[in-house]
């Protein structure tokens, strides 16, 4: 009996490849697909599933970048985790930390992030404060209860989606929400503690570009106004100036009306001395700001 040889749809695939800039890292995200090796291998690719692998391993939106403008204040590192501790629990002093310290003691992180975070538990914080589905419909009450009013209490501060975070206009993005979650199912305690980045490695990208590949990440996930919020309040002197790469959360979706689609997400920025939170479109890449992301353990 003739075996069926791989070298038709072989070709075919090497020739879109071609077309769509094929490069190491793509190739490397093929390896990892074994069913997709295995059509290869017995020659039944067929050019329907040709484009879902190009859809799977290629960027749609990787042309969306320019020239980062706006960089981090000099020298800056996040302050340490006993610091960003005490002045959480100033903000959330009911909530249990007992478990910070020693979790930041084992955890290393990879290179390419600012340092190590702390960050109140979506859900505990929506217990302490009655609200449901943290992760779901009570986001945005979450949000205008507890991070945004924080802020507003601590610096100079205009929320320019006051009343404007309902259930139907803003949503954690799903991958974001299942990091989340697991990182909330294997930390004891109240608050998370991981590394993140905010900005620096996906400044000049377009909120969908930076967040399309951190999806595909091993350990990456977008972060949310939630986690970015936090952040600032530990770190204000991240963002207080107007020359700070300010930060884009593409861990949200944020649409203008209770209709349509989710083609923003939130942000912070520093404007006339005071910090900015707001929203911009997700295919639009700024030199002024970069995407946050978290590294789950």
């Amino acid at each position: 009996m003739a075996t069926q040889t791989p070298w038709g749809p072989l070709k075919a695939l090497f020739e879109r490849f071609d077309e769509h800039n094929f490069g190491r890292t793509e190739i490397q995200r093929l390896v990892e697909n074994a069913d997709t090796l295995v059509q290869i291998g017995n020659g039944t690719l067929t050019r329907e599933v040709i484009n879902q692998i190009i859809k799977q391993v290629i960027n749609p939106f990787a042309k969306e970048k320019v020239e980062v403008r706006y960089f981090y204040p000099e020298g800056w590192k996040p302050t340490s985790v006993e610091e960003q501790l005490s002045v959480l629990q100033g903000f959330y002093p009911d909530l249990d930390g007992s478990h910070v310290v020693e979790i930041a003691g084992g955890i290393i992180g990879p290179l390419d992030t600012d340092g190590l975070f702390v960050v109140p538990k979506p859900s505990s914080v929506a217990a302490k404060l009655g609200i449901n589905d943290p992760y779901g419909a009570g986001y945005g009450q979450l949000l205008e209860a507890a991070v945004l009013t924080h802020l507003a209490g601590q610096r100079n501060f205009h929320n320019y989606r006051a009343g404007e975070l309902t259930p139907d206009r803003v949503r954690v993005r799903q991958s974001t929400a299942e990091a989340l979650r697991k990182l909330e199912e294997a930390t004891p305690g109240d608050f998370l503690v991981f590394f993140a980045q905010t900005g620096k490695k996906w400044g000049g990208y377009s909120p969908r570009n930076a967040r399309w590949e951190m999806e595909r990440a091993a350990s990456e996930f977008a972060l949310p106004a939630w986690c970015v919020g936090n952040i600032l309040l530990t770190n204000p002197n991240r963002l207080d100036k107007f020359e700070h790469l300010c930060i884009d959360c593409p861990g949200d979706e944020y649409r203008f009306k209770p209709v349509g689609e989710f083609e923003l997400c939130l942000c912070f920025d520093f404007d006339s001395d005071e910090l900015h939170f707001g929203r911009g479109f997700v295919v639009r890449a700024n030199g002024s700001y970069g995407s946050a992301s978290g590294f789950a353990r």
